[in-house]
Parts: structure tokens; sequence; C-alpha cells
């Protein structure tokens, strides 16, 4: 997502259970509803808190601990670099395909 760091990216693909790898052309409809609902969500939070929040709930609360795991399921953060920068995503929460 063009304008966005890569903190807001992560929690906002996490948050819609979108897999930060798919290609924007995949999305459908609902995804992009889905997505947009999550980035309105986390932009509020983020700019409340004037800063993205590091909660426990986040996914960036997890993502920079030595051995990162999801805060809804519990399962390994995978992570990679992707359009230069680092990118961090729950493996079963926000699958690969559509």
């Amino acid at each position: 997502m063009a304008g966005l760091g890569n903190l807001l990216a992560d929690e906002i693909c996490w948050r819609a259970r979108i897999n930060p790898l798919r290609p924007a052309r995949d999305l459908t409809a609902s995804d992009v509803t889905t997505l947009h609902r999550a980035m309105r969500r986390v932009l509020h939070d983020s700019i409340k808190a004037a800063r993205v929040p590091p909660r426990r709930t986040w996914l960036t609360g997890a993502r920079d601990t030595p051995a990162p795991t999801c805060p809804r399921c519990g399962t390994p953060l995978e992570s990679r670099r992707l359009s230069g920068r680092r990118t961090v995503w729950c493996p079963q929460c926000q699958p690969d395909g559509a």
C-alpha cells in the first residue's frame, strides 16, 4: 500500500486476514472492503495513540520479539523482504491464495 509504512501495512493486512504476498489484482471486491475497514480502524487507533501502538493484541506488538508468534492464534510469524521492506504475517491467519 503506497504511503503506509511497513508496521501499518502489516497490521492492516493481518487484521484483514490478507496475505501481503497476494497481488492486489487478485483481491475481490469483498477483500478490498475488508482491507479498507481494517485500514480505517488501524489508522484511527494509531492517530489516537500518536504512533503505531505496540499492543499485545496487535501484530506490531509481536513482530520484533525473538520468536514472534501471532497474537490471534499463536502460530509462528513468517517474515521476508517485499519491495525493499520487511513484511511480517501469520501463515495461519493470512494464508496464501484467495
